[in-house]
């Protein structure tokens, strides 16, 4: 039996529901929470449903912004950094040996420093930096920003 999906409901409505056998109302919803309800809902229960989280699937979306997108560094060098803000933990990786990362990880707001190391190639160089959120168990997401040193 399932309970109505109306404006009110008796207990026995609930232990039915939650297949147990406790008809005491301090058991019964002991047994509820052991099986999905939440306890700390209030308000409204205009069905069984508002406080039983029967569909809902909680999914970790990740976030991650970083500025600026990109920066011109001088060619003698210099440290320069960026701003990363996400809801989760975070790497950062260098395509470039000469833009030496000062830190390759975080955790929600915060900041990499790279080592520019002097460009005496005689050209124009670019490195790109890539952070990845790397939180568990969903799809992570990466941004790439860039760094340009001219001669």
């Amino acid at each position: 039996m399932a309970v109505p999906d109306n404006y009110s409901f008796s207990l026995q409505d609930v232990v039915d529901e939650i297949s147990g056998s406790q008809d005491d109302l301090v058991e019964c919803f002991a047994e509820a929470s052991a099986s999905g309800f939440d306890p700390a809902y209030s308000g409204s229960k205009n069905s069984l449903r508002n406080f039983r989280k029967y569909d809902e699937v909680t999914t970790f979306i990740p976030t991650l912004t970083v500025s600026p997108l990109s920066q011109v560094v001088f060619s003698s060098g210099q440290i320069t950094g960026f701003d990363v803000n996400s809801n989760t933990s975070w790497t950062v990786s260098s395509n470039q040996s000469w833009a030496f990362l000062l830190n390759n990880f975080g955790v929600g707001e915060g900041t990499f420093g790279v080592d520019i190391q002097p460009n005496n190639t005689g050209s124009q160089r670019i490195a790109t930096i890539t952070i990845t959120t790397t939180a568990s168990g969903v799809t992570n997401i990466s941004r790439t920003v860039s760094i340009i040193q001219n001669t």
